[in-house]
């Protein structure tokens, strides 16, 4: 990772966290954009989903910014992180069926409970974002990450619950 190739030391072993951390992140962040995706596809033509096209874009450009930052510290995408990205993809995909009270249609609370899940998606990438932020400022991080290129992305994860607790709201509302 640019200067920092030995990690951080735990005991004797020698193992980079930052890289296995931004590995998991990164096999979450396919799963996330897939499911934004298809909440998009699926429900964005109803009243008050129009947000979802848009935000499906946002997290989609996201996972690029997660994949840049990951290149300039120098985590590869070792065979691990592979592995992780199709375990989080067949999880998002697995999640589609589940015991609903419908053999093959979604259940009207499908949209509520894909939201939460993106939601909640968008909070740990959130704090994926404030962590490394909190690094650009460490002297051992210094030029390796941008603060104000972080500091944007907190932001515009911020705005992105925002939209989501709007198109949560406009899926409770069509329940009723």
């Amino acid at each position: 990772m640019g200067g920092r190739s030995d990690g951080y030391r735990c005991g004797v072993e020698t193992i980079d966290y930052l890289a296995i951390y931004l590995d998991d992140h990164r096999a979450g962040a396919a799963g996330g954009s897939r499911l934004a995706r298809r909440i998009a596809d699926q429900y964005g033509e109803r009243p008050g989903f129009e947000a979802a096209h848009d935000l499906a874009d946002e997290i989609a450009a996201d996972v690029d910014e997660l994949e840049r930052i990951r290149e300039e510290l120098g985590v590869d995408g070792s065979w691990q992180s592979a592995l992780k990205r199709t375990l989080a993809v067949v999880g998002e995909q697995a999640g589609r069926f589940k015991l609903n009270g419908h053999l093959f249609d979604p259940s009207p609370l499908s949209p509520v409970e894909e939201l939460e899940g993106m939601a909640a998606g968008i909070f740990v990438k959130r704090g994926l974002w404030t962590t490394l932020l909190q690094l650009a400022k460490d002297p051992a991080f210094v030029g390796e990450l941008d603060p104000t290129a972080l500091e944007r992305l907190v932001d515009r994860a911020d705005e992105q619950l925002v939209v989501a607790e709007q198109l949560h709201h406009a899926a409770v509302s069509q329940l009723v």
